[in-house]
């Protein structure tokens, strides 16, 4: 099951070691800036969703061996539990779907984890299992 990916759900930790000194980036909120659609809404509001090319906020690394300034880690969105569903011509990232640190070959994936900006709204469905009962 894929929900949504909000600003408040997060990807996991990595380590850089591709460019520059070996860095460690925490996991942490997608924060940055989501597309809101102009057309399409849920529960009365507008979707707000995240994309490929909608890069989440960056993160800050802490290098692992001193001396060393860590680059700002730009992230983008890899689909993976979400390769069908597009909104105004933009795939939707979902929890399930990882971020990359652009430019780095190790500074990934980072699986988006959370409860998603709108529970009820369920992508992947041909994973989906319905709750039992009546």
């Amino acid at each position: 099951m894929a929900f949504i990916a909000g600003p408040a759900d997060t990807d996991q930790p990595s380590v850089n070691s591709a460019y520059g000194p070996p860095c460690a980036y925490t996991a942490m909120p997608l924060a940055g800036t989501p597309v809101i659609s102009p057309n399409v809404g849920i529960s009365g509001a507008p979707l707000t969703f995240y994309h490929a090319s909608g890069p989440p906020s960056v993160v800050i690394g802490t290098p692992l061996s001193p001396p060393g300034a860590c680059v700002p880690g730009v992230r983008t969105i890899i689909p993976q539990m979400n390769t069908t569903v597009h909104v105004n011509g933009k795939l939707v990232g979902v929890t399930g779907d990882y971020t990359n640190i652009a430019g780095s070959s190790t500074g990934g994936p980072r699986m988006i984890l959370g409860a998603g900006l709108h529970p009820t709204v369920i992508l992947n469905t041909k994973n989906y299992i319905p709750p039992s009962g009546p």
